[in-house]
């Protein structure tokens, strides 16, 4: 029961809000006195972690007003970098504005044209960033699915960049994996 609470909001067309997710919960303790049905409690339970999970990741996205802005921000490159044909492609962390302070949801980000990034590298970035989209064709790979399953927030397109602080040396791991890295390549 706990399970098919977790799965059924994946079947759903839209996320319901957080109260209605908790019906089940109330009616399996109103009821509990008269019947006991641990599976409706469970369910109850499921249904409550799922929904409320998946609208905590749908919180993490970049703002609307934001989409589509031209902004300074300063970031963590998270994991190891890939070099495309046109560029680098990684993932940000610890995204924060530069004018404001406020903290920004990770971004998958291009660098067209970039200089090489390093894993766990500090960066100042000029960066346009985009809620995430993506392509969802039946029985093909859903690019939008699979950043919201990562835990992506935004896209970015990087028009210029500044390296602000390298490897941390309370990192060594992620920086022996960027060595080696580069000694394969």
């Amino acid at each position: 029961a706990l399970i098919a609470g977790l799965i059924f909001p994946l079947g759903l067309s839209i996320l319901p809000p957080l109260w209605l997710a908790s019906l089940p919960i109330i009616l399996a303790l109103v009821v509990w006195r008269i019947r006991r049905m641990p599976w409706l409690l469970m369910l109850g339970a499921g249904l409550c972690w799922s929904i409320g999970f998946h609208h905590q990741q749908l919180e993490q996205r970049l703002p609307a007003e934001l989409n589509g802005q031209r902004l300074s921000i300063t970031a963590r490159i998270h994991g190891l970098p890939a070099a495309t044909e046109t560029g680098w492609r990684f993932d940000l962390r610890e995204v924060r504005r530069l004018d404001t302070g406020e903290r920004l949801p990770p971004v998958r980000a291009h660098w067209y044209a970039g200089q090489p990034v390093g894993a766990d590298e500090y960066w100042h970035f000029e960066v346009t960033l985009r809620r995430p989209a993506g392509m969802a064709n039946p029985g093909g790979f859903d690019y939008e699915g699979w950043l919201y399953a990562q835990g992506i927030g935004a896209q970015g397109s990087i028009r210029s960049g500044e390296r602000v602080l390298e490897h941390s040396t309370f990192l060594r791991l992620s920086a022996w994996r960027n060595s080696l890295r580069q000694r394969l390549i």
